[in-house]
């Protein structure tokens, strides 16, 4: 007998075996007719369905309860025109399928649609306001979870998240909405899956984040624009047809992006300027109606790994100060040159495979000073490296090979260096000085070519030690 009691069940707690149930209904068949009456009167750990309808209130929840939309999709509309649709505090409180329409900006309110400054769950919810963004997020105490919601038609974005807020973003749409899609200032740091951002997102004021597997449209803003110290991971997303760049980071910025397909942009694929300093590994960055990556106005950045490829100008476009750092990047089929170093652009380019671009593989003017390592530069429809308009440049250990006219051509004042290099199989010569260029060869290696190995001009000069011609 002693052992049969032990082995029943221990009973349920009272929470468990009476957990409030209540029915809200307009035409008075539930327990209340309000939904914002429900919630004044709820115990915590309350159950709420609301049947279908529309509701014109504005809803506080400042305790733990479950709310929800006992009808189809869109059925259950909750609107405001004087304050947000609905505000969470503190407790967590669970609500799935509302339509939440915000229409207080038509009376020169300003707010959210949605508020959160604590701890709520929202799933399968459809959000739009003609006042300030669809959600607003703030505070270091505000931690939503939002899966498969619709934000859209914010009159000045889709979500705002600041003053350290957090938040958990998964399977959302975000479409329509006047400014940024998704917007995180002032330390802020959500986690946003699997979610398609129509409209941009922005990452400032030392903000950062994690974005996993997201479709990203900029729209007339650039995809992701990272400013003011933004320190976001960016991993496995595509990023593609804005009307701007795809990616811009500027400002100090930083932010790590890997494995993202970023591609069919009207500016650059990724912009970087102003002292910003990226991390860019394994991406593919394609097809974009001018460069692949530019970098300039003091921008950095380190680009790991990653395949630029089919971009309308140079796969890589560094200038202005620019220094980035380029390791085994394949770099080709650029409409321009591969790798072009302008106004005093700089940057190590290392490991890197540059070929088949339709004028050179490098090209470094105006006194740009680039440093390329163990790189094979090869196919060039023009020539392999150009160096020209007081461009300098240092290239060491490059194997430079079967370019349509020459390897290598300095004119106007080119200046290169280059060391420990072979040079071979182009059409026509292997290193052709003309028209004012000088340079350096040291220790390279010749052999192949339709016509010279070394063809210097009259008036021209080029200090060769070591050289090997076959």
């Amino acid at each position: 007998m002693t052992q049969t009691v032990q082995a029943l069940p221990a009973p349920a707690s009272n929470t468990a075996r009476f957990q409030q149930m209540i029915v809200v209904a307009l035409d008075g068949s539930g327990t209340y007719p309000s939904i914002a009456q429900a919630l004044h009167e709820a115990a915590d750990g309350a159950m709420i369905r609301v049947r279908p309808g529309l509701y014109r209130e504005a809803l506080v929840i400042d305790r733990p309860v479950e709310l929800i939309a006992d009808g189809p999709a869109g059925s259950v509309v909750v609107e405001s025109n004087s304050s947000a649709c609905l505000r969470v505090y503190g407790h967590p409180a669970a609500i799935r399928g509302f339509t939440f329409r915000c229409t207080a900006g038509s009376n020169g309110v300003e707010c959210f649609g949605v508020q959160a400054l604590g701890q709520v769950l929202l799933e399968d919810c459809d959000i739009t306001c003609n006042s300030l963004a669809c959600v607003g997020v703030h505070g270091a105490n505000a931690d939503p979870v939002v899966r498969r919601c619709r934000i859209h038609h914010g009159a000045q974005g889709g979500i705002v998240l600041y003053q350290a807020a957090r938040g958990v973003f998964e399977d959302c749409e975000f479409f329509d909405n006047a400014l940024a899609a998704v917007d995180l200032r002032e330390a802020s740091g959500p986690v946003v899956r699997r979610c398609r951002i129509s409209g941009g997102v922005t990452v400032f004021d030392r903000a950062h984040g994690r974005f996993e597997q997201c479709e990203i449209i900029g729209g007339a803003l650039p995809g992701i624009h990272v400013d003011s110290g933004g320190d976001p991971l960016v991993r496995e997303c595509a990023i593609h047809h804005s009307k701007a760049a795809g990616v811009v980071v500027a400002g100090n910025g930083r932010g790590t992006f890997e494995e993202c397909n970023i591609y069919s942009n009207a500016l650059s694929g990724i912009e970087v300027k102003g002292n910003a300093n990226p991390a860019v590994r394994r991406c593919g960055i394609r097809a974009g109606e001018q460069n692949g990556v530019m970098v300039w106005q003091s921008g950095r950045g380190i680009f790991e790994d990653c395949d630029v490829f089919g971009n309308a100008l140079a796969g890589i476009h560094v200038k202005e100060a620019g220094d980035p750092v380029v390791r085994r990047c394949g770099i080709h089929d650029s409409r321009g040159c591969g790798v072009t170093a302008t106004s005093r652009g700089n940057g190590l380019f290392e490991e890197c495979e540059i070929f088949a671009n339709t004028l050179g593989g490098v090209e470094v003017s105006e006194g740009a000073d680039p440093i390329l390592r163990r790189c094979r530069i090869h196919h060039g429809r023009q020539g392999g490296v150009l160096v020209h308009t007081q461009g300098r440049g240092t290239i060491e250990d490059c194997d430079i090979f079967a370019d349509a006219r020459v390897g290598v051509a300095s004119w106007e004042g080119g200046n290169p260096l280059f060391r420990r290099s072979r040079i071979h199989e182009s059409k026509e010569t292997g290193v052709l000085v003309f028209n004012g260029g000088r340079g350096v060869v040291e220790e390279c290696e010749f052999w192949g070519h339709g016509g010279r190995n070394i063809d210097v001009h009259p008036g021209c000069e080029v200090l060769q030690r070591a050289i090997v011609e076959r």
